[in-house]
C-alpha cells in the first residue's frame, strides 16, 4: 500500500518532450551511454517537469532514445532506452527489475548473505535511483528529481517483486529540502548540480510523438492537489523497519541505519574486499582507518586477527563500530582480537601514530571521495599519495596494504599508479596481491559509473 506522502505526488506528463541533441551527443547515446549534457541539448518541443518522458529525435526526425527529463540538472537527460520505439509502462519497469535481479541471483539464494544492492543506477536501467536490501527492509534511494515523479509506478511493483517488510527511501543531499532540485549520480557519488536554462522552441508536432510510446505514470495527477514533500527517511510501503536493522554478511551480523546512516545504512559495495581480507589476518595487528561502521574492522578480527584498531572522524562510525563488533562477539575470533578505537581526522591520528613509532602488520585505508567535482583531481591525488606515505610508515616489513578509492573522477590506472610509485619513491617494493573493482551487485556499464578499486598489496622495504 502507497504511503500518503507517494500517493500525492505528481505523475508525468502524457506529453512526451521532443528534444534534439547534438551530433557527437547522439552518437554516445546509439552506443548505449545514459546521460545527456545540458550543453548538449540543442532544442526542447515545450517547456516539462523533472520526470516527464522526452523523446530524442535525430536529425531526420527519427526515434533514437526515451529518456528522463530533468530540467534542473546539469545530466538534462537519463537514458532509459535506445534503439526502437518502445512502450514506458509499469511492465516495462518491472522487467528491468527483474532483469537487474537475475544478476544477483547467487546472492538472493546464499543462506550467509542477506544484504546486497538489488538495483544500481544507470547500470541496470533505473537512472538516478539505487535498491539496497537488509534482510527483509529495502532501501530506495534516489539522487535525482526526475525519479520522484515515477514512484507512483515505482513502488508498486518494487513491494510485489521484492516483498519487503519495509520500504524506506533516501534522498541525496541534492535533494533533501530543495523541493525537488535534481542531483546527480554518479559512480555512487552525489553530486552538485547545475542551474539549467531551458531553450525552448514551439512545439514540433505529432511528428515528434510516436504513437508507441506509452505512459510511465498510474493513475492522474490533480492540478489543485497539495505537492507531498518526502522526507530523507521516509516510509514507502510497508511499516516502519525496526532499530537498527540487522543482516548478515559471509555469515558475520550487522546492523544498518536505515534511515539516518550513511548511503543506505552500510557500505555494501565493500562486501567482496572483506571478505578477501579475513583470509589474510591471521594473528595481526590491524589498522582501519577511515572505519564507518566497521566492516573491515569486524572481517578481520573474524579472520583471527591479534588486535584491530578503528579511526574515524564521527562518533557515530565508532559507535557503530563497537557495536558491530559486539554482534559478532559469539565468534572465538572476534572475542579474542583486542578492539580499540579512536575519534579524530584520520590523517592527524596516522601522523600521532607514526610519531609514537606504532606498528601493524595490515593497514586498511578506505576513505571517502577525495574527487566529488573534475577540479577536485589534483589534490586528490595528492591525498592519495599521503594516506600511501602514511600507511606505510606504519606498516610492518611484510606487511599488507590494502587501499581503496570510491572516486569516480579518479580512474583505476591513475590510482593504482599513484600508490605504487609513491611507494617506489619511499624505496617500497609493493609485491601487489590483487587489484579489485566492483562486486556483482555494484555493475558499472559506462565509465562514468566506474568508482570503486582497490589493491592488496605486501610491502617489502
Amino acid at each position: 500500500m502507497l504511503s500518503e506522502a507517494v500517493g500525492r505526488l505528481p505523475v508525468p506528463s502524457e506529453r512526451r518532450l521532443a528534444v534534439r541533441v547534438t551530433p557527437d551527443a547522439l552518437r554516445h547515446v546509439k552506443a548505449g551511454h545514459p546521460w545527456v549534457f545540458d550543453e548538449s541539448v540543442t532544442s526542447v518541443s515545450h517547456e516539462a517537469e523533472p520526470g516527464d518522458l522526452a523523446v530524442i529525435f535525430d536529425a531526420d526526425r527519427k526515434f533514437a532514445a526515451i529518456a528522463l527529463y530533468d530540467p534542473d540538472s546539469a545530466i538534462t537527460l537519463k537514458v532509459l532506452h535506445h534503439g526502437k520505439p518502445t512502450t514506458v509502462d509499469a511492465a516495462w519497469w518491472r522487467d528491468r527489475l527483474e532483469l537487474a535481479l537475475v544478476t544477483r541471483g547467487a546472492l538472493a539464494k546464499s543462506d550467509k548473505t542477506n544484504a546486497y544492492r538489488c538495483v544500481n543506477g544507470e547500470s541496470d536501467g533505473f537512472p538516478g535511483l539505487v535498491i539496497d536490501r537488509y534482510a527483509t527492509t529495502y532501501v530506495v534511494k534516489l539522487y535525482s528529481a526526475a525519479c520522484l515523479a515515477h514512484l507512483r509506478t515505482l513502488v508498486p511493483i518494487f513491494e510485489e517483486v521484492l516483498r519487503p517488510t519495509s520500504l524506506v527511501v533516501r534522498l541525496s543531499r541534492a535533494l533533501r529540502g530543495t523541493g525537488g532540485a535534481g542531483g546527480e549520480w554518479i559512480g555512487g557519488e552525489s553530486d552538485s548540480i547545475e542551474e539549467f536554462d531551458a531553450r525552448l522552441v514551439p512545439d514540433l508536432g505529432p511528428a515528434f510523438a510516436p504513437p508507441t510510446l506509452g505512459t510511465a505514470a498510474v493513475g492522474s495527477d490533480v492540478p489543485d492537489a497539495p505537492k507531498a514533500t518526502l522526507k530523507d527517511g521516509d516510509v514507502l510501503a510497508g511499516t516502519t523497519p525496526a532499530r537498527p536493522v540487522m543482516f548478515r554478511e559471509h555469515g558475520l551480523t550487522f546492523e544498518a541505519d536505515v534511515e539516518h546512516g550513511q548511503k543506505t545504512g552500510h557500505f555494501l559495495d565493500q562486501r567482496d574486499n572483506r571478505a578477501m581480507l579475513r583470509g589474510m589476518v591471521d594473528g595481526a595487528d590491524v589498522l582501519d582507518v577511515f572505519c564507518a561502521t566497521g566492516g573491515f574492522s569486524v572481517y578481520a578480527a573474524a579472520g583471527g586477527a591479534k588486535s584491530v584498531h578503528s579511526v574515524d572522524m564521527s562518533p557515530a562510525a565508532i559507535d557503530a563500530t563497537v557495536r558491530n563488533m559486539a554482534h559478532n562477539m559469539d565468534r572465538n575470533t572476534v572475542a579474542a582480537c583486542t578492539h580499540t578505537t579512536t575519534t579524530g581526522d584520520a590523517f592527524e591520528v596516522m601522523e600521532r601514530l607514526r610519531r609514537q613509532k606504532a606498528k601493524f602488520d595490515v593497514i586498511i585505508l578506505d576513505p571517502p571521495s577525495f574527487a566529488q567535482r573534475q577540479s577536485s583531481i589534483d589534490g586528490a591525488v595528492r591525498a592519495y599519495r599521503r594516506l600511501t606515505t602514511l600507511g606505510l610508515a606504519l606498516l610492518r616489513p611484510g606487511g599488507l596494504l590494502v587501499q581503496a578509492s570510491c572516486s569516480a573522477r579518479i580512474p583505476a590506472p591513475l590510482f593504482f599508479q599513484t600508490v605504487v610509485l609513491t611507494a617506489n619513491e619511499l624505496g617500497v617494493r609493493l609485491d601487489e596481491l590483487a587489484r579489485t573493482h566492483h562486486p556483482v551487485d555494484h555493475p558499472a556499464t559506462f565509465a562514468e559509473a566506474n568508482y570503486l578499486k582497490a589493491i592488496f598489496a605486501r610491502a617489502r622495504f
